[in-house]
């Protein structure tokens, strides 16, 4: 058998063809990139550059997005209450832009509160990172305790991967730390008083504050600076090894103003108060139960002196309060709240009468309703102040 071979020359183009090819191809590129730059700023050009290699950048490396579940309740744990706080905390960040929201007024708050639809979502700021919440529902096949079916209902947080630790270690709890201090703006104050073993409560609503109380301006400054201090201390109280809680005693005669001091610090810390008569202590268990922490317990008596030493000491009464007869300080403050003015003719003989009169805020206080009317008003408490 034979072979022949049969140069075909239609697929092998030769050197001189492929040269003058290139020749031809370098002139128009040559004529292209000449164009180009006469057309195209250099300025332009390096704009252009860079934007095309942060896009390519960002292809390479595309952010991925991890979420986060915060749901209620928890298996054989108690409530969650990171959800009540984002409900709380998400409240304030609803707004026009959200297209469905839900709207309520419940007990216990003073305002509308606005929360997300399922489904709907809101995008919240945090150090410049940006999360996105969601309200979701799932399904339960099973039944609560009640026998009726339930949704399990939660939240889901999404942002970039590689904030994670940045969002579990501070923005969680900014979560917490804001709700927080939204809620003692929100909060209706209780007052708790014992009956029968157990605490009933109702609306505490007294208006009395540390600017409406008849006491001297700088005892009144020293407690709100004791409070302060006590308030801002916790870390210092843990680290010390001490619970953090603050005992006052307020003492004096009646109609002093001490139940308006407790009034006025419950408003000022928006603590609720629980009202009790050491009388109906009956066990230690009660008493062990005053000794918590966050949390400030004010002794009143008419009668300092009857009251064992061992109550008085630093730790549990840390801070002692005179409430004595009215001064002239307190009695311009009175005036003020009572009739709305801070002069007036009558005043500096009035002042003169009340350094020497043992009468308590109360019982001027009464003289002062008599009248709207400033003269008279004023006039009851300086026939009042002579006959005393």
């Amino acid at each position: 058998m034979a072979y022949s071979f049969v140069e075909n020359t239609r697929f092998y183009p030769s050197t001189s063809s492929i040269l003058s090819l290139y020749a031809s191809v370098s002139t128009s590129l040559m004529l292209l990139r000449n164009v180009y730059h006469e057309l195209v700023p250099k300025k332009l050009e390096t704009f252009l550059v860079s934007k095309f290699l942060i896009f390519l950048s960002r292809r390479k490396s595309s952010p991925s997005y991890e979420p986060f579940i915060i749901d209620d309740p928890w298996d054989g744990l108690d409530c969650n209450n990171l959800i009540d706080a984002a409900r709380f905390y998400l409240s304030s960040k609803i707004g026009p832009k959200n297209k469905i929201i839900r709207v309520g007024k419940f007990r216990g708050q003073k305002n509308v509160t606005a929360a997300l639809v399922e489904g709907e979502k809101i995008v919240d700021v945090y150090e410049g990172i940006e999360i996105t919440w969601q309200y979701a529902k799932q399904e339960k096949d099973d039944q609560s305790k009640n026998g009726k079916f339930y949704d399990k209902c939660y939240f889901e947080l999404t942002f970039e991967d590689q904030y994670r630790e940045k969002i579990f270690n501070g923005y969680l709890n900014h979560i917490l730390d804001t709700s927080k201090a939204m809620t003692k703006g929100e909060k209706v104050l209780k007052l708790y008083t014992r009956s029968g073993g157990f605490w009933d409560s109702i609306d505490f609503r007294h208006p009395s504050t540390f600017d409406t109380l008849a006491m001297d301006h700088n005892l009144k400054k020293s407690i709100i600076d004791d409070i302060d201090r006590f308030l801002a201390r916790k870390d210092y109280y843990k680290r010390i090894g001490k619970a953090w809680k603050r005992g006052y005693l307020l003492y004096g005669p009646p109609g002093t103003g001490k139940s308006s001091l407790i009034a006025a610090m419950a408003n000022y810390l928006k603590f609720d108060v629980f009202d009790l008569e050491l009388a109906n202590i009956t066990s230690d268990a009660d008493l062990r139960n005053f000794c918590g922490e966050e949390r400030i317990i004010v002794f009143t008596t008419n009668h300092k002196e009857v009251l064992e030493p061992a109550l008085l000491r630093p730790g549990r009464m840390d801070m002692h309060v005179h409430m004595s007869y009215c001064t002239s300080e307190g009695f311009r403050v009175l005036v003020y709240n009572y009739l709305g003015i801070k002069e007036h003719k009558l005043l500096e003989e009035i002042d003169g009468l009340i350094q020497s009169a043992e009468a308590t805020p109360a019982s001027l206080a009464e003289e002062l309703l008599k009248s709207d009317d400033p003269d008279v008003a004023l006039g009851e408490v300086l026939n009042f102040l002579k006959q005393q």
